[in-house]
């Protein structure tokens, strides 16, 4: 056996879904003055942020009284596909899922559910079709504009319609629907009424329809007119190019994360817009020039020397919406959990104690918790299916109150959610529409060590699994030598713990096994050949 000398180691959209109805719904201040960051509870109301210092990864947050209550990141080198338009050219159909499978120019074929196959997207049909006409069967080869909803993952393709969706400022334009919707988030009977008269007095092509967002809500008929106007100029460039090119041909390109992120979260209460980027004043400053020439004004570039969102005091926020275990004030905590499936989320009363009854103390850490979780939401954009596992408890009415304060927090979600009611295993089960990319799969990846399971092997497992390898390969091996690759930590343990039985096993196969550290591999791994 050939064993090196080791050291002993110190130390061990857009398509958006409050728009859906029927398919879901300058002041410039002193470069060298200094400013102390802004505490949480403390500074203007409501802040839009927008940080472009590096411009490989923009930022945007809306703050809420220093409390993180937006975030959007958008590394510039990834290629994003979401809500763009493509003509695509129908690869394959499969009838026993129901879907078909489209080649639009993307890493992998789109998935298309049959269901939202739309028979006026077909570039045959394209101005020809109205909503109630028959479908025409899919079948491979036809060519198809879609609209991907969802980005693809290393292991599926990219999630598409053809029920194509482009939104304007206070109007989204919709494929397959006829004349015009109200968001029902526009509650108001007296607003509503007042939209729909404005609304037919606006002529619209057959082909189409229109929803009005929330934001168009108490807008004068010519705001209306105008984004209609625009919003069918762009449409009809889409369909020139639909033909006269060759699919996969990329048609329509969402805006970048400056323009989405004003167009669908800038509201009138919102006090400032800040940037530390001239580019992405440009950009904001076209957007108010055409939308709220008014309120132009609100647009700052800041010039301090701290950067902005230390300014604010996010890079802490932000540093916690990544973590597993989120703190809450009472001294409970929640811990979000990811899986392949679904996420989960337990409420724990932890050092939340100061009630004399236990009853009181579930009560207390639950309600905090149905707040923080609603956010967490937003701010993680957690989609799909998530389950919360609250604090049991025995009154009926403190069960109704944390789910009332669940969902009036979910209120504020732009997403589409789902909620059920809190059950007598204290779960309460959420689905959520997924608006864009997580800043999980932006900033972060998965751990090479443990593969995303958070686990990894112990130190004597690791050094089992190394000499039965070492058996087995000695044995097939008779005769030859066997080299094996080592990390540190790892040979350091064989040294110290498997000379004798190294040596009993070679003299057993009659071959001889050299370990050569390598700290290029992964802790406590290692790797053989002969």
């Amino acid at each position: 056996v050939s064993l090196p000398a080791v050291e002993t180691l110190a130390g061990a959209e857009g398509t958006l879904s409050e728009e859906e109805v029927s398919r879901g719904e300058e002041e410039e201040a002193e470069e060298d003055e200094e400013v102390e960051e802004i505490p949480a509870g403390k500074g203007p109301k409501k802040v839009m942020l927008i940080d472009g210092a590096h411009p490989e990864e923009i930022r945007v947050a809306i703050v809420n009284d220093g409390v993180l209550d937006y975030l959007e990141v958008e590394n510039q080198r990834r290629k994003l596909y979401k809500g763009n338009i493509y003509k695509a050219k129908v690869v394959n159909v499969a009838q026993a899922i129901e879907a078909a499978f489209v080649d639009f120019g993307g890493g992998r074929h789109g998935f298309l559910p049959l269901n939202e196959y739309c028979g006026g997207a077909l570039i045959e049909n394209l101005e020809t079709w109205n909503e109630g006409d028959k479908r025409p069967h899919l079948r491979p080869g036809m060519e198809i504009l879609v609209q991907v909803t969802k980005e693809e993952s290393p292991i599926k393709g990219a999630a598409v319609t053809s029920y194509i969706s482009i939104a304007g400022r206070y109007l989204v334009m919709m494929l397959g629907m006829k004349r015009y919707g109200i968001s029902k988030k526009i509650t108001g009977e007296k607003e509503r009424e007042r939209i729909r008269k404005n609304m037919e007095k606006l002529t619209y092509p057959d082909h189409l329809g229109f929803i009005v967002r929330t934001v168009g809500a108490g807008k004068p008929l010519r705001d209306l007119r105008a984004d209609l106007t625009n919003l069918i100029k762009l449409w009809n460039r889409t369909v020139e190019g639909a033909r006269a090119r060759k699919a996969p041909s990329l048609l329509y390109e969402e805006q970048d994360i400056v323009v989405r992120a004003l167009r669908d979260n800038y509201s009138s209460d919102i006090a400032e817009v800040l940037m530390d980027s001239p580019d992405s004043q440009r950009k904001a400053s076209d957007f108010f020039d055409v939308y709220h020439p008014k309120q132009k004004n609100r647009l700052k570039l800041y010039r301090q020397k701290r950067p902005l969102f230390f300014r604010y005091n996010l890079e802490e926020q932000i540093e916690r919406a990544s973590l597993r275990k989120v703190p809450l004030s009472s001294g409970g905590h929640i811990v979000i959990d990811r899986t392949e499936a679904m996420w989960s989320i337990d409420v724990n009363s932890g050092r939340s104690a100061r009630d004399r009854d236990i009853e009181d103390t579930a009560f207390r850490t639950n309600r905090e918790a149905a707040a923080e979780v609603a956010r967490q939401l937003r701010i993680r954009d957690m989609g799909g299916l998530i389950v919360v596992d609250f604090i049991d408890m025995e009154h009926r009415n403190h069960n109704k109150e944390v789910e009332r304060i669940l969902k009036e927090g979910l209120k504020r979600d732009k997403a589409k959610t789902d909620v059920s009611s809190l059950g007598k295993f204290g779960l309460v089960a959420i689905s959520r529409q997924r608006m864009g990319i997580s800043f999980y799969d932006v900033m972060l990846k998965g751990c090479e060590l443990c593969d995303g399971t958070g686990y990894h092997s112990t130190l004597d497992a690791a050094v089992v699994r190394l000499m039965r390898k070492v058996h087995s390969d000695l044995a097939r091996s008779q005769g030859k030598e066997l080299a094996v690759r080592v990390s540190p930590s790892l040979l350091e343990a064989v040294v110290n713990q498997k000379r004798e039985e190294i040596t009993r096993l070679e003299k057993l196969c009659g071959s001889r096994v050299t370990f050569v550290s390598d700290p290029t591999l992964p802790s406590l791994s290692f790797s053989a050949a002969v």
